[in-house]
């Protein structure tokens, strides 16, 4: 028997994830266009930049790892969630260093 309450879960986390991809995303350009415009101002958006996308990363990890089937899947996932580290870790370093 096909359990509805847990497909319709899925879907709104799904749906949610996805709104919350589109407003990193928009927030990534935009910022991105203003602190190359003037970076010596701006400085502040580097790690800012980085770290939304560190945190995409982990949002695409999360649904992958979610809806991999098999353990090869799984692991394959894992590429995101280093992803998602490498950025993050940018943004400290940018942060430490100004």
């Amino acid at each position: 028997m096909i359990d509805f309450k847990k497909k319709n879960k899925s879907k709104d986390i799904d749906f949610i994830m996805d709104i919350l991809h589109i407003v990193a995303g928009v927030l990534i350009v935009i910022l991105s266009v203003i602190a190359f415009l003037s970076p010596e101002e701006h400085l502040l958006f580097f790690p800012a930049i980085f770290s939304l996308a560190g945190v995409m990363h982990f949002m695409l990890w999360f649904r992958k790892y979610r809806e991999a089937q098999g353990i090869k899947k799984k692991i394959l996932s894992f590429v995101y969630f280093v992803l998602g580290i490498f950025y993050t870790g940018i943004a400290v370093v940018e942060l430490i260093t100004m």
